[in-house]
């Protein structure tokens, strides 16, 4: 997967100072594509094969780093979308949804859905 992500992001570097030069994660997107969280500009940009030549902002979150899946029994996979004010969850057929934490965090960029 993180193989196949750089040799597409190689081929976009023009689109990478949209990023911050930096990101904090990556996950498999419904369509083919990728979703990369980007925490140094707060966001997080999905890939599309259908739209190589650009990037879309799926959302903007403070420190957006960690991502996983998100399974659905009706859908293709969604992604959940951790940051430091709460964890959000986005599938481009679905309204996106975004869970408060009590008080902020400092996750780490790296998840996994447990259960």
């Amino acid at each position: 997967m993180r193989q196949m992500a750089w040799r597409q992001l190689q081929a976009a570097k023009p689109l990478l100072g949209i990023a911050g030069g930096y990101r904090g994660d990556i996950v498999v997107s419904p369509g083919g594509g990728f979703v990369l969280s980007c925490p140094r500009k707060n966001n997080a940009l999905q890939w599309s094969p259908h739209a190589p030549e650009s990037f879309k902002e799926i959302a903007q979150l403070q420190d957006a780093g960690a991502l996983t899946h998100w399974p659905l029994a009706q859908h293709s996979n969604g992604v959940l979308l951790g940051s430091a004010r709460g964890v959000a969850r986005w599938h481009p057929s679905l309204a996106p949804v975004f869970l408060k934490w009590p008080s902020g965090l400092a996750l780490d960029n790296h998840w996994v859905l447990v259960g």
